[in-house]
């Protein structure tokens, strides 16, 4: 099922001119990597370094690869995907099944009928890392870039943005980029979905930042990464430095 995210459905959207996102497809949808440690190891809640050594050399998890294609081939005209919450039984089917499949390498042939519950399961795999993909030793420098004037300035802002992700964790820069070149093409749906950038910066900001503030502080602490990832999604082709087509 992957071959249909990884080599159709999104060959425009996530490919880029240094090749490294094409050498991401392969490598997931290569034999060679199934046949890999294909011992049952559990998914949700790992550390990124141990999921990743348990991703048969994949360079994203093979779970979260799994859940974007499901997505992608099932709930990309789904009104309110992503921000409509699945039912909690069918969530958890999802995440059960993940987890018992070696490498996390499943079939979700069986939810076609429960998009929602594969989103909220995607969700809930970023949402459970115990150190967000953007780690939280670099958040505040993250959230300077929407600090005041940024409304006003936004080109300085993005620009702020592109020159601060290639710092990030390879592995880590390797996942915010894959996801966000799925959430780029979510947006291209909107006017079946209803899911424009600013929406899903609110469902993906809590789950890729930590944000620790409490009360007024927590609250713009959380409304600023709600923005990040909102122009992650709006400013993906300058941030991450992908040539559009």
């Amino acid at each position: 099922m992957m071959e249909n995210f990884a080599g159709k459905r999104l060959e425009d959207v996530i490919s880029a001119p240094d090749g490294k996102l094409a050498k991401m497809r392969k490598m997931i949808v290569s034999p060679m990597t199934k046949r890999k440690n294909t011992h049952s190891v559990s998914t949700f809640g790992l550390p990124l370094t141990e999921l990743m050594a348990h991703s048969a050399g994949a360079p994203v998890p093979i779970a979260m690869a799994q859940m974007i294609d499901f997505v992608a081939q099932h709930g990309l005209d789904e009104e309110g995907i992503f921000r409509v919450s699945g039912s909690t039984k069918t969530v958890e089917k999802v995440r059960t099944a993940i987890d018992k499949a070696p490498n996390g390498d499943v079939d979700l042939d069986d939810f076609c009928g429960e998009v929602s519950a594969v989103a909220g399961a995607l969700k809930q795999f970023f949402r459970e890392m115990p150190e967000p993909i953007i780690p939280t030793y670099l958040q505040d420098m993250f959230l300077k870039t929407q600090g005041e004037g940024a409304d006003d300035n936004v080109e300085k802002a993005v620009q702020e943005l592109r020159k601060l992700v290639p710092i990030l964790p390879a592995q880590n820069l390797s996942i915010l980029k894959y996801l966000c070149s799925f959430l780029v093409h979510i947006t291209k749906h909107e006017a079946q979905n209803k899911m424009t950038a600013h929406a899903l910066g609110i469902v993906f900001g809590p789950n890729l930042f930590r944000c620790r503030g409490e009360g007024m502080e927590g609250l713009k602490e959380q409304t600023c990464t709600n923005f990040i990832v909102e122009r992650f999604i709006l400013y993906y082709e300058t941030i991450f430095k992908v040539s559009p087509e």
